[in-house]
């Protein structure tokens, strides 16, 4: 039994601001085309000024996904600030 326990689901959040709705809904998209992504489950939601992103996985899973989502982030912010 003890190994099952690492099979085991985690969660975790990450809230993303964005400097408008145009931003939040790009940021949105960008994240849905992210390949390479581990998690079982991976939701967002698209707020007015930030896009809330729920991960749900191992450990591993969610901090492989976390640095993927993050990067997309900084991409995005790159792009809409040039």
């Amino acid at each position: 039994m003890r190994g099952s326990k690492s099979l085991c689901p985690h969660t975790a959040k990450i809230t993303l601001p964005c400097s408008s709705m145009r931003e939040c809904l790009e940021l949105a998209e960008a994240i849905t085309r992210i390949r390479g992504l581990r998690a079982p489950l991976i939701k967002h939601r698209v707020k007015k000024t930030s896009v809330e992103v729920t991960i749900v996985g191992s450990l591993t899973e969610i901090t492989l996904t976390k640095r993927l989502v993050i990067k997309t982030y900084e991409q995005v912010k790159k792009k809409t600030s040039d």
